[in-house]
């Protein structure tokens, strides 16, 4: 039996999550810790990280799936310096410190969405990080993503409709454009990187994160047209990172940003976990 433990931890002992433990000794295997998506509590959409990290531990793996802080139950701390994402990278190397020093010492991060931006942002610069499962992050858009998105675009009724009326998405945000003062202020940051780095610049740090052994598990669903839209993209933003040895990238169109579907979510659960034993023993994919 797996055994779920509630914890705090954190420098201010001021952030709470759940440790789930495998019934055999999992000193030997990667921990895996869970971000928060956008602002939904640690359970994640449709108790997607908690069914996850059961089936994890129920395969050998254990796990942690925390609040940030001023998320959920975890209190922010009102004393420390820096930006909000300062804060949010200090949040997830406690949950780092504390998944480690209860297991082998290395730890898998799985985040959906801003969860999975904050985990590509705070990867490169802690080598304790073998691992990351990473749902609907933000993505370069291609030139097949323009190309996609116009033809599908151009075979829409909608579009044509709200064309005529004046009430399409990009009309209204032309006005805007136009009635916007000079000097506004920019929006306040969310907690995860904003903006996506230059690709020169990210396509140098997945290179570095896989040359030191770390593989990623990128899945993309259809539930974020405007972000990704097609089966390829992502290797066409990144065409020479070793796909298959230490990169897999899956996509359903299908399947919407949140996993609604129980047999969508339970199919996504089983590729991880599957994942997570490839990751554990190479030798075995």
């Amino acid at each position: 039996m797996i055994a779920e433990t509630p914890v705090t931890f954190g420098r201010h002992e001021s952030l709470v999550g759940v440790w789930c433990a495998p019934e055999r000794d999992a000193a030997s295997v990667p921990a895996a810790v869970f971000i928060n998506a956008g602002i939904i509590h640690r359970v994640g959409p449709g108790r997607l990280h908690v069914h996850m990290a059961r089936a994890l531990a129920a395969a050998g793996f254990p796990s942690l799936r925390f609040d940030l802080g001023g998320l959920g139950d975890s209190v922010a701390s009102r004393a420390e310096r820096g930006t909000v994402l300062e804060w949010v990278k200090r949040d997830i190397r406690d949950a780092i410190d504390y998944a480690a020093a209860r297991g082998s010492g290395r730890v898998v991060l799985v985040g959906l969405c801003s969860g999975a931006d904050n985990a590509i942002d705070v990867a490169p610069d802690d080598p304790r990080v073998v691992g990351l499962v990473l749902l609907d992050p933000n993505v370069h858009r291609t030139r097949a993503f323009r190309m996609h998105h116009f033809l599908r675009a151009a075979r829409s009724p909608q579009t044509w409709r709200l064309l005529v009326t004046g009430r399409h998405p990009v009309l209204r945000r032309l006005g805007r454009r136009n009635r916007r003062p000079a000097d506004s202020a920019p929006a306040t940051p969310f907690l995860a990187p904003s903006t996506l780095p230059p690709r020169e610049l990210l396509e140098q740090r997945l290179h570095g994160l896989t040359e030191r052994g770390c593989r990623l598990f990128y899945f993309f669903t259809g539930g974020l047209p405007f972000r990704y839209n097609h089966a390829r993209q992502f290797a066409r933003t990144f065409p020479r990172l070793p796909y298959g040895s230490a990169v897999e990238v899956h996509y359903r169109g299908d399947w919407d940003h949140t996993f609604s579907d129980p047999q969508a979510q339970a199919t996504l659960i089983e590729s991880v976990r599957e994942w997570f034993a490839r990751v554990q023993n190479p030798r075995a994919a």
